[in-house]
Parts: C-alpha cells; sequence; structure tokens
C-alpha cells in the first residue's frame, strides 16, 4: 500500500519503485533476449577491440589519420576493466589489459557500449553528446577519434 505524506497528495517516490530481490536479478552476460546481452563480458569487449582493429588494419587509412600516434585507455565501467591502445598511422595497435587510466586519450563507457560502438549501432558523436561516452582528449584528438569509430 503506498505511503502519503501529509499536506502532499499522492504516493512518495520510495512507494512507486519496486526493485527486484538480488536473486531474481540477471548475472553477468545473461541474454535479455536473442542477440543482446544485459553485460557484455571481459571476452567480448577485448574481442571487439581487436576487431576493430582488424578492419582499421584492413582499410586505406586515410591521409588524415597519418602522423596520429597517441596514447588511448578504454575504461568499461560496468567490467571495472581499463584496457590500453596505441592509435598510430590509421591502425589500433598494442590492445592490452591496463592498470592505469593515465593516457592522452581516455575514453570511459559501459561494455555495452563498446560493443555498440565498435559494430556501429551507436555513433561516437551522439553518445558522448548524451553522456553515455565519456572522453577526456584535446580538440584535435576528438576529431581524429572520428576517422577511428
Amino acid at each position: 500500500m503506498p505511503s502519503f505524506r501529509a499536506g502532499r497528495p499522492g504516493p512518495t517516490v520510495a512507494s512507486r519503485c519496486r526493485v527486484a530481490a538480488p536473486h531474481a536479478l540477471p548475472t553477468t552476460g545473461a541474454r535479455l533476449d536473442p542477440g543482446r546481452t544485459l553485460v557484455a563480458t571481459e571476452q567480448q569487449c577485448e574481442q571487439a577491440l581487436h576487431d576493430l582493429a582488424d578492419r582499421l588494419a584492413a582499410s586505406e587509412g586515410s591521409s588524415r589519420s597519418r602522423g596520429f600516434d597517441r596514447s588511448m585507455t578504454c575504461t568499461l565501467r560496468d567490467l571495472d576493466i581499463v584496457y590500453r591502445g596505441r592509435p598510430a598511422d590509421g591502425q589500433l595497435r598494442d590492445i592490452a589489459r591496463s592498470e592505469s587510466r593515465d593516457a592522452q586519450i581516455r575514453l570511459t563507457m559501459s561494455s555495452d557500449d563498446l560493443l555498440a560502438l565498435v559494430d556501429g549501432s551507436l555513433h561516437l558523436g551522439s553518445a558522448w553528446a548524451t553522456g553515455r561516452i565519456k572522453v577526456e582528449a584535446g580538440v584535435r584528438d576528438l576529431l581524429k577519434l572520428r576517422s577511428i569509430f
């Protein structure tokens, strides 16, 4: 039964919110529907980064990417994992897990957003504008990132 405050009509916020019991919540990597995971696994994220690197290596690489050599980290908030890599000359190199977030370009996002960004269903600009992805980089680096994702 909803609780009411004196002088204010309607139920309180707490009475309208329902939280599932912890044992009823899906586990990491649980399927919601075919092809969609609640939280991507560490292996899926690492594979997505390697797929991105392969795609960049297979492309001709634009002249805009020439001479672009930076350190980059990608922090996955929901998995508490940091990956590092090095965008250089139109390729993504040296992908590995890292303990440190220190880099010239720092990305922070959820694991699902990483998968969506790499497969093209999420655009970097709109994800950044809506706060789904946090980017810490210089203006020139931001412009170069558009050619990667």
